[in-house]
């Protein structure tokens, strides 16, 4: 970047404080400027800043990997291999999590789980009936 570059670029940088609009701004700087140093300049300027990604730069940055937050998920519903956001959070010191599997329909466990809060077959269905809880909807592959 050459100095007159560098020297617009920060005053942008400023305006942008000034005008208490840095996320806007710096989204408006960095998409023309992404390779040419922006970053450098917010920091010079003392602005909290940092990269507006794609997703496949996301999904391509080491911490992210190193995090184990895009993790496969073998679907037997849709019968394919699908990558899914696990959680970056750790219990108990443990860092990986049980294998993910597929997310639950809507109303897949409406009967196992009222069953076990005490509901009887008949007042469950009672519910389905008044519209309460709704059945599992078939997804298409």
């Amino acid at each position: 970047m050459d100095a007159d570059a560098e020297a617009e670029a920060l005053a942008q940088v400023r305006a942008a404080e000034v005008d208490g609009i840095r996320v806007r701004e710096y989204a408006r700087v960095a998409v023309r400027r992404r390779q040419a140093g922006v970053d450098r300049l917010f920091e010079a300027a003392g602005v909290n800043a940092g990269p507006i990604n794609t997703i496949a730069e996301v999904a391509a940055d080491s911490h992210i990997a190193a995090l184990g937050v895009l993790r496969p998920l073998v679907s037997e519903r849709w019968g394919r291999e699908v990558t899914v956001v696990d959680t970056p959070i750790t219990f108990d010191g443990q860092v990986e999590h049980g294998q993910p599997g597929d997310p639950p329909l809507l109303g897949e466990h409406n009967e196992s789980i009222l069953a076990e809060l005490g509901y009887p077959p008949d007042a469950i269905a009672a519910f389905a009936e008044a519209g309460v809880i709704r059945a599992v909807e078939a997804v298409s592959g």
